[in-house]
């Protein structure tokens, strides 16, 4: 018979392995293990090291409370914002792009735990601002919010790199 139980065993499919025996449930793993718990900088540096992303909160919901404080619009929320508007925005920079057929100017998207948001950089503030631009990983851009037609992006007066701890964020980049 297809499922019954070989001779001499239990039908008991919920049974733990001697692998597994001794420990605890689900919820108490952290306090069984010999090694010492991560912090949540060591975890994501750990992530973004070996796999490039971490399935745990995005890298900016740690930093909210501060965002929010600094006046920094999540992506989520700039389709609400009116066209012409004073904004901050922050995230992980996930694509650097500088078309050869933009006149200089350079296209940044960056990822918060809401979404993705992009900025438009000019020429003369690619000039003013050229290292935050290449390199950082965490990006706080200000400037006025265009929002017209279900296309929203921000046209960068400044940009300034944020120093979240030595996470190995890689982005998509022109150089």
């Amino acid at each position: 018979m297809i499922g019954a139980p070989l001779s001499g065993e239990q039908n008991e499919p919920d049974r733990v392995g001697p692998l597994f025996q001794d420990i605890p449930d689900e919820f108490e793993i952290d306090s069984s293990s010999p090694l010492l718990t991560m912090t949540v900088d060591e975890r994501l540096v750990a992530d973004f090291f070996t796999t490039g992303f971490t399935i745990g909160p995005h890298p900016m919901s740690y930093h909210r409370a501060k965002m929010d404080q600094a006046g920094v619009i999540c992506a989520a929320d700039l389709k609400n914002v009116p066209d012409g508007t004073f904004v901050r925005i922050a995230g992980a920079v996930i694509a650097r792009q500088r078309p050869g057929t933009a006149s200089g100017f350079i296209f940044i998207s960056g990822e918060d735990e809401t979404g993705i948001s992009n900025a438009i950089i000019h020429p003369k503030v690619y000039e003013r601002n050229q290292m935050a631009i290449t390199a950082g990983k965490f990006q706080m851009i200000e400037g006025l919010l265009q929002n017209q037609d279900s296309v929203v992006s921000v046209k960068a007066s400044s940009v300034r790199v944020l120093d979240f701890g030595p996470i190995d964020l890689r982005s998509h980049d022109f150089h």
